[in-house]
């Protein structure tokens, strides 16, 4: 099949440890080469196909009451470890979409089936996400929905004893894309109000600091209904201030709803020279977002000792 010189589709501990001792044999390596490889494609096809969630919803029910529980998926660490580190060398052949590892369509549509709330319907080439936001005591319980392009990178909250950290965002963070998730907590206005729409966008891009943006301008403000619900799908501009000293234009949409008496926002922003080519998927990352707390039994989940559900 190939030379055991061609180590860059070879596992590493092949190389390391077994290619040495048997290059003195062609034939037994030879065989060994023509069962190796299809072994290693074989096991990474088998974790691509495995159903995975950000976590799974069990619904017990008897004569008396229904209630859901949220439970976290056990082994998501274990197979991220087994796709990014044992067979890392055959990824560029068959490369694995990190979106994927949050659940597929009909898992997440199932789970907010047994809510009663409406399922998400991500546009070609997106993929969805369900995550629970605020299971800390030092934030307010919030269950977020919204679709974003199938090769972003996911990021969720982390949990421990002191509470939670972090948001739910997504990513492709090489190119500058975003969409986070923010809560300002004690803003009670009117979210299609021009003056507490910019109030919030500017808390959610200065989390780091008054320091780091300028120049910012809301474009556009308006009411729309989602299921029944009112949001408010904001168009705006800032200039970000880097750390090297350069300022950066960018361009966003973003989804604005009340919960739990705060603002919650998911904004999405690029680069304004890549505004033109990444704006529509903005927009429909912006107008997918949904935010639930109502009747969601997050006191159900559990954590592990260090924090994770």
């Amino acid at each position: 099949w190939f030379q055991a010189k061609d180590c860059y589709i070879i596992p590493s501990l092949y190389i390391q440890y077994i290619q040495p001792y048997i290059s003195h044999f062609p034939v037994f390596l030879a065989m060994f080469n023509a069962i190796a490889l299809p072994l290693a494609v074989l096991l990474l096809l088998l974790l691509l196909v495995l159903p995975a969630s950000s976590f799974v919803v069990t619904t017990s029910r008897n004569a008396a009451h229904s209630s859901t529980t949220l439970n976290a998926e056990a082994d998501r660490s274990r197979r991220n470890f087994l796709l990014t580190s044992s067979l890392l060398p055959l990824t560029p052949f068959l490369p694995v979409s990190p979106a994927n590892a949050f659940g597929k369509l009909s898992s997440i549509n199932s789970q907010l089936s047994a809510y009663g709330l409406p399922p998400l319907s991500p546009p070609k080439g997106f993929s969805p996400l369900l995550q629970p936001y605020g299971l800390g005591s030092n934030r307010s319980p919030v269950l977020v929905a919204f679709c974003h392009p199938g090769d972003w990178v996911v990021t969720l909250p982390s949990n421990d004893v002191n509470g939670e950290d972090g948001t739910v965002q997504a990513g492709n963070y090489a190119k500058g894309d975003t969409a986070t998730f923010y809560v300002a907590e004690g803003e009670k206005g009117d979210v299609g109000d021009k003056e507490v729409a910019e109030r919030v966008l500017r808390k959610a891009i200065s989390q780091k600091g008054e320091n780091v943006y300028q120049n910012f301008k809301l474009l556009k403000v308006e009411d729309v209904k989602r299921d029944g619900v009112n949001y408010s799908t904001v168009d705006f501009k800032y200039e970000l201030l880097t750390g090297a000293g350069f300022e950066v234009d960018r361009r966003g949409v973003a989804s604005l709803v009340s919960i739990n008496g705060n603002a919650g926002v998911l904004w999405t922003a690029t680069l304004s020279a890549r505004y033109k080519k990444k704006g529509e998927d903005l927009r429909e990352i912006a107008e997918s977002f949904r935010a639930y707390s109502d009747g969601i039994q997050f006191d159900r989940i559990k954590y592990d000792e260090f924090g994770k559900v």
